[in-house]
Formats: C-alpha cells, structure tokens, sequence
C-alpha cells in the first residue's frame, strides 16, 4: 500500500512500511525511509504505483482549464471527491484525484486552500483583481525585457562600425521579441549574436556586462 503526503509544501509518496495512529513508517522511490504525521496524509492507494502515479498526473493536470475547473467547483468550501465526481462525471480514481489535487493546488489565485484536500473557489471579484494584478505584472515584466534589450542593441551597435550589420542585428532581435515575448535575457542575448556576429562577435560575459553598466 501507498500512501500521498505533504511535506513542506510538496506532495510526495511512499510505501508504507508500518503505521500507528498517529504517524506512518515510508519508504520512497530512492530507499529512502522516513517518518511522517498522519495529518500529514491525503490518501492511501494500491495502484498505480508511485513512479507511473506522479508524472502522469502532473502531465494530465497541466491539461485542465483552470476557468473551466473554476466554473465547475462547489461555490462554497470542496473536497477533492466532491469536485471530482462533477468534473469527471464518476466518482475519481487515484491518478484522477491526484491530477485535481495537482491541479488545485498550483492555482491559488483560482482556488483558496481551506486544509488537507479542501479548498474554496474565489470569490468572482477576488478573482478578477488577483487576476488584473497579475496581468499588470506580466506586462511590467515585459516592459523590463525590452528596455533591457534596447540597452544591448544600442551597447551592441557602437562595438560596431558596420552599420548593415547593426541594421540586421536590430531586426533579429525584433524577429525574436515577436516570436515569443517572455523568452528569458540568456536567450535572447544569444540569438543577438547566433547569425550576425560571426567575427568578433561579443561573448555572453561582455552583454552581461552591458547590462550591469
């Protein structure tokens, strides 16, 4: 038998090597052998195993909609069972109540956690403000990038004398700000530099020196 647990803010598994009432005996993947508070448990299972159990769950939890799960929940404080049985239209297996578990609990925005297993939906305004300032931060973050960008470009283009050269860096680096907005500085620095610097392109040491000037 297995059994689903938090520690310290992260759900894990285990096999169960011994229990009393108030605490179980684990063993993990690795070997690993633990003692952990049964208030600390969700559930106990038989199958799938751990190793299957996890990664697919993760995997099919990504695939909800949060507004949908969001739509479908209880409006007043839920158990896992109790959702899953309106969103799944069947009373849930393991891997199925793991993925809301998962899923549920990713979302704090979507769902207020009210203690092991229980949450709450947000209020529809509590939502649309969390939901906004969210929204506001993604776009200051975004704002961030492409200044930090302008500063390279025009950092990259006095290293130069070639003005074609600079004329083409600036549209590969457009090219990429259009493909995807929210790729991280490392990469949009290298593809500044992956056609058009061919000779003594600057390294990625120097733009990140560029940036901390």
């Amino acid at each position: 038998m297995y059994v689903l647990f938090e520690e310290e803010g992260m759900f894990k598994t285990g096999h169960i090597m011994s229990e009393s009432d108030a605490a179980l005996q684990v063993e993990s993947e690795s070997g690993k052998r633990s003692k952990i508070k049964r208030t600390n448990c969700l559930f106990t299972f038989a199958s799938p195993t751990p190793d299957i159990l996890m990664p697919e769950a993760q995997r099919l939890s990504e695939e909800i909609e949060l507004q949908f799960l969001w739509e479908c929940a209880p409006q007043d404080e839920f158990d896992i069972e109790t959702l899953g049985t309106d969103y799944f239209g069947h009373p849930i297996n393991t891997l199925e109540k793991t993925t809301l578990l998962l899923r549920l609990h990713s979302a704090p925005i979507y769902f207020h956690r009210r203690g092991r297993g229980r949450y709450r939906p947000a209020p529809p305004e509590i939502l649309t403000a969390a939901l906004a300032a969210q929204e506001k931060k993604q776009m200051k973050n975004e704002q961030m990038m492409i200044r930090d960008m302008t500063v390279i470009l025009t950092r990259l283009c006095s290293m130069h004398t070639n003005v074609n050269m600079c004329m083409n860096t600036h549209m590969h680096i457009k090219m990429h700000m259009h493909i995807n907005i929210r790729t991280n500085i490392n990469t949009y620095t290298q593809g500044c530099v992956s056609t058009n610097f061919v000779l003594g392109r600057p390294s990625q040491q120097q733009l990140t020196d560029m940036l901390a000037k």
